[in-house]
């Protein structure tokens, strides 16, 4: 089993008590965009990622610092965020960071997928963002089939943790020989159910520190999740997505 997740917009790099363990394994196609990305102004930067002229100038001073040969943060530390912030891994054990080297992926804009202790230094890169590189006219466009095949090149069952934008990286190459599952975070109320954003970031983040906390390592025993009042669904659920309620 293989679980996917998504990076977050905040990063640090101050993490001085980790060191990174390799390099992200499509950094070759990463030093293409970030090569790319050093040769945008300040207004490009703001059209390409839709943002203030404050965040642009943030992202312009980012790329001019980043230098691929660089030792940087882990990655499962330098993302900040909700989902970060439950998953909690500044607190991990020495067999958790094992076991989520093994089996946890995250997926991102610039590096298309890390592993949890690949160097990474911080950027601002979305995959929905509107990048044109060469004749590459989106992210997607530019990544193709790439991700999906790291995904799967070792294991056919893959876990979804991550938002529909970078889960779309998948979906999209997907073969009848390999199963995704995409867990779904619910809350009840008055007998309707329905996915709350923030809520489903908290639930995601305690999912994955269960994960390794219990060494889970296929997709049927991921049906015993219950952190946080949320209760596997069997009738909600299928093969290929699993519910998970909390009763408000």
């Amino acid at each position: 089993m293989i679980v996917i997740i998504s990076p977050a917009k905040k990063m640090k790099d101050d993490i001085a008590w980790m060191d990174a363990q390799g390099q992200p394994i499509l950094l070759k196609d990463a030093k293409q965009l970030i090569k790319y990305l050093k040769t945008l102004t300040i207004p490009q930067i703001q059209k390409v990622l839709m943002c203030s002229e404050k965040i642009a100038q943030e992202a312009y001073i980012q790329y001019e610092k980043m230098r691929v040969t660089n030792i940087g943060v882990p990655a499962i530390l330098s993302y900040e965020g909700i989902q970060y912030q439950y998953m909690a891994p500044d607190v991990f054990t020495d067999d958790q960071f094992i076991y989520v080297q093994k089996y946890i992926r995250i997926l991102s804009g610039l590096y298309g997928v890390l592993k949890p202790l690949d160097h990474v230094m911080p950027y601002r890169l979305e995959l929905h963002d509107k990048i044109q590189y060469q004749e590459h006219h989106s992210l997607y466009d530019f990544w193709k089939y790439k991700v999906y095949k790291e995904i799967v090149k070792e294991d056919k069952e893959v876990l979804d943790l991550a938002s529909a934008q970078y889960s779309k990286l998948l979906y999209k190459y997907q073969t009848n020989k390999v199963r995704i599952v995409k867990c779904r975070f619910m809350e009840e109320n008055s007998g309707i159910c329905k996915e709350k954003g923030v809520y489903v970031k908290m639930a995601r983040g305690s999912m994955i520190r269960w994960l390794a906390e219990e060494n889970i390592t296929c997709l049927d025993e991921v049906k015993k999740f219950s952190q946080d009042g949320y209760l596997y669904n069997e009738a909600l659920s299928s093969e290929h997505e699993f519910v998970y309620i909390r009763k408000s």
